[in-house]
């Protein structure tokens, strides 16, 4: 049963790479620019919700909020 998961992981894996480089080779411009965008976008937003994640309920306890 494990090896069946594993197995299907691997392939959505192999799958989800094959059709990115399949993009990246159609639209170089776009991706590149989905790049230089889209990854500090994703690094603020992921520090803004853990922020929020931890502060918030620290707030809530010491009336804060």
């Amino acid at each position: 049963m494990m090896t069946a998961i594993l197995n299907m992981i691997h392939c959505v894996e192999y799958n989800f790479e094959d059709s990115i480089r399949q993009f990246v080779s159609a639209h170089p411009y776009i991706a590149s620019t989905a790049l230089l965008i889209g990854t500090p976008l994703f690094i603020v937003m992921a520090v803004v919700v853990c922020t929020t994640a931890i502060m918030a309920p620290i707030g809530w306890l010491l009336g804060w909020a």
